[in-house]
Order: structure tokens, then C-alpha cells, then sequence
């Protein structure tokens, strides 16, 4: 689709007032003026393009939006009018070469699903997630992060969590207060033993601690598992299952032998950004 045709597609949304706007796979450098027409909007796909310049005056416009997905994209910086949008409900600025993300996005109140999964990130301000009490989903999967800020403990509704990938070895006691939390995936950090506080989360079903530096696991930590439907510690150094968890089938150690590893999160990503664009 060129240049022309692109236009020619948004003015058939402006025509038509619709609500759903995709220039996803576009191969776009800067987001069209025209978008800024498109008040009505509540849902933007500009994922999956070569986006450098971030989208200034397009976003001022777009009070109603609720759905922003800028993943896959060479963005080093993000714009303050995406802070001024405060209908957003999924946010995805996964895949873009940021290196930092602002205090500012602690302003988007109504989040429910935010993504930044692979931007370079080495840390979290803290106070960001102080006030985002709705969200239910996070990834902040492929990045550099060696410890999570204290007002994680904030995100009280939050029921999916995806750390792969990062360079963590123990959790902040805080996680503790994010009690509805059901999903959380620890792969591929430095964990030398499943931490304290996944046997405070009383919610928790399903938690993957595969790749670490795990070797043991003691009586106190086999009673976190508990409750739980799945526990993922293959690709430890912990091998042979112990005579005495017989019985406990959902705890997977050993090697993964599966061409594709477990990898919930991924599918989830996807589905966050591609699923409502069909």
C-alpha cells in the first residue's frame, strides 16, 4: 500500500467515523498527518512499521482512544501528548529501542493492559505504578532489570505478569499486595531459589521459573506449590525429581523437550495487539 493509498484509507475512516484505525505493516517512517482528523477513535494499530519520529500531533487529537499499539518500531522516545490520553486501556510499546520509560505514564489511570517488553529497560521510576490500580496484565519480558520498584505493590488488580528474560534474583516482599495475581513468569533470570513471596500470593496458579540457578527446593517451598496448577523449574540445575513428590505431576523439572518452551506470555502479547484487528 502506497502513500496515496494509505490516505485514501484514512479518509475512508474519516468518512465513516469508525472507531478502529490499522497502518499496522505499513513499512511507515512518520504516522500520516491525517490521523490527527480521526478524533473518534479508540483503537490505533502503528505496530510493526519503521516508526522514528513519535507521533506528536497525531496523538492530540485522540481523547477517546483506548487501544495504542507502537510495538515492533525503532522509537528512541515517546511523546508527552501520549500521557494526555487518559481513555487508554491497552498499551504496547513493546520492541523499540527506548532505554527509559517516564514517571508520566503513571498518568494513564485507566491501563488495564500495559507492554514494554524488549525496550532496553535498566530500571523502573519509582512511584510509575503508584497510581495505575487497574491494571490486570504486565510484561516487561527482555530486559535488564535487576530489581522491581517497591509501589509494584500498587498494581492491586493485577493478574498476569511476565519478568523473562531480565536479570533478577529475588522479589520484593511488595509483590505481596498484588493479591489477585494468577500468572507470573520468572524464566530465564538469576533465581538461586524460588522466592519468599510467591507463597504470600494466594491467587497464584501458575508460575515458570525455568532457566535459572535453582539446585533445591525444601519442604517450605514444595508447600508454596501447593495450591498451585503449574510449576515450571526445567532448565534448572535441580534435574531429578525427589522420590518424596510423588503425586505432584503439575512440577516440571528436568529438560525442556518440547520445540517450543512455555511461552504463555508471548501468546498473550499477540493476541493483546493482533486479535481486536481482525
Amino acid at each position: 500500500m502506497d502513500t496515496d493509498d494509505i490516505e485514501q484509507y484514512i479518509q475512508h475512516i474519516i468518512d465513516r467515523k469508525e472507531t478502529s484505525l490499522n497502518l499496522s505493516n505499513r513499512s511507515l517512517r512518520a504516522v500520516p498527518s491525517s490521523v490527527a482528523h480521526c478524533s473518534f477513535l479508540e483503537h490505533l494499530y502503528l505496530n510493526n512499521n519503521e516508526l522514528i519520529i513519535p507521533p506528536i500531533e497525531q496523538l492530540s487529537t485522540l481523547t477517546n482512544l483506548e487501544t495504542l499499539s507502537l510495538e515492533h518500531n525503532q522509537l528512541t522516545m515517546l511523546p508527552d501528548t501520549l500521557w494526555t490520553l487518559r481513555s487508554l486501556i491497552r498499551l504496547n510499546l513493546s520492541h523499540n529501542p527506548l532505554g527509559q520509560i517516564s514517571l508520566a505514564l503513571g498518568q494513564l489511570r485507566n491501563l488495564h493492559e500495559l507492554w514494554l517488553t524488549n525496550i532496553n529497560l535498566y530500571d523502573i521510576p519509582l512511584n510509575l505504578f503508584s497510581n495505575l490500580n487497574q491494571l490486570e496484565k504486565l510484561s516487561l519480558k527482555s530486559n535488564h532489570l535487576r530489581q522491581l520498584p517497591s509501589d509494584i505493590g500498587y498494581l492491586i488488580e493485577l493478574r498476569w505478569l511476565c519478568l523473562e528474560d531480565n536479570e533478577l534474583n529475588d522479589l520484593s516482599d511488595c509483590l505481596q499486595d498484588c493479591v489477585h495475581l494468577s500468572y507470573l513468569n520468572l524464566n530465564g533470570n538469576n533465581f538461586a531459589h524460588v522466592p519468599n513471596v510467591i507463597g504470600k500470593l494466594s491467587s497464584l496458579n501458575i508460575i515458570s521459573l525455568q532457566r535459572n540457578a535453582i539446585a533445591e527446593i525444601n519442604d517450605e517451598t514444595l508447600l508454596m506449590f501447593s495450591n498451585m496448577t503449574k510449576v515450571d523449574l526445567r532448565e534448572n540445575p535441580l534435574i531429578d525429581r525427589p522420590n518424596h513428590w510423588k503425586g505432584l505431576d503439575f512440577i516440571k523439572v528436568g529438560r525442556c523437550i518440547e520445540v517450543a518452551s512455555y511461552n504463555e506470555e508471548e501468546d498473550e502479547e499477540t493476541e493483546s495487539s493482533e486479535s481486536s484487528q481482525e
